[in-house]
């Protein structure tokens, strides 16, 4: 039996015990997300209209195939504007290959991600990595876990072409990470000119802008900075 849950236009798809569910076109829904890399092979549902794509697998290395590839038998890949990594601990190499069928995706949202090291490395030096940062038309990315600066940097190889970023970060060393951090930003990112920061206050705002503007680590012609209490967002714009 296949199990899933549909609420209007979601559907969320879990693991499978057998094939034996009726085949349907799912005309009502947008977003999906998926659970389980064995539910994509067994799954006998057709997704026309969906745009909008999560993953969400929690444990590490669920199947040393790549079932990833086969999403196109459900959805039509080249329809998707917004990915979100909900959860992601598996080779990372399988999630740059799904981009090569996700030419038109806009937003990618992370919230949680594991990468080792020597991923970090190796997955740069591969073709379809080259060939995604090239040719990918992702604009916006929204991070919201606690990424490491080199995970960054990976990610802003990735994504040359952001123009907003949403990134989440609190604790100690903020005026460091933010100094390396803006700092790729002018490197990498020419086309970047909305950046908002969660999880910092007021005072750490301040001192955030006190740096921008001393060390000159954006443009001072059009930058603004200002702090939402409502949302405890800070935004800097450009």
């Amino acid at each position: 039996m296949l199990f899933f849950r549909l609420r209007r236009k979601q559907y969320t798809l879990y693991e499978t015990n057998n094939q034996n569910s009726q085949k349907m076109i799912m005309n009502s829904v947008h977003q999906i997300e998926i659970r389980s890399e064995e539910a994509i092979i067994d799954c006998q549902k057709y997704f026309p209209n969906v745009t909008e794509l999560s993953i969400l697998f929690d444990t590490p290395g669920q199947n040393k195939h790549h079932r990833l590839i086969h999403l196109g038998n459900i959805i039509p890949l080249n329809q998707i504007t917004k990915f979100i990594l909900c959860s992601y601990q598996n080779d990372f190499c399988k999630i740059i290959d799904l981009f090569q069928c996700m030419p038109n995706i806009h937003t990618f949202k992370i919230e949680n991600l594991l990468l080792q090291d020597s991923d970090l490395v190796s997955i740069q030096q591969s073709n379809t990595f080259r060939l995604v940062s090239q040719t990918n038309k992702i604009q916006n990315m929204i991070i919201q876990y606690q990424s490491e600066l080199k995970e960054m940097k990976f990610l802003f190889n990735l994504c040359p072409r952001l123009q907003q970023l949403t990134i989440s970060k609190s604790g100690k060393m903020l005026e460091s990470f933010f100094q390396n951090l803006l700092s790729n930003v002018n490197e990498k990112l020419n086309h970047l000119f909305l950046l908002c920061i969660t999880s910092i206050n007021r005072k750490e705002t301040q001192i955030l802008e006190t740096l921008i503007r001393s060390e000159r680590l954006l443009s001072q012609y059009s930058l603004q900075i200002k702090y939402e209490s409502f949302d405890h967002n800070t935004y800097l714009w450009w």
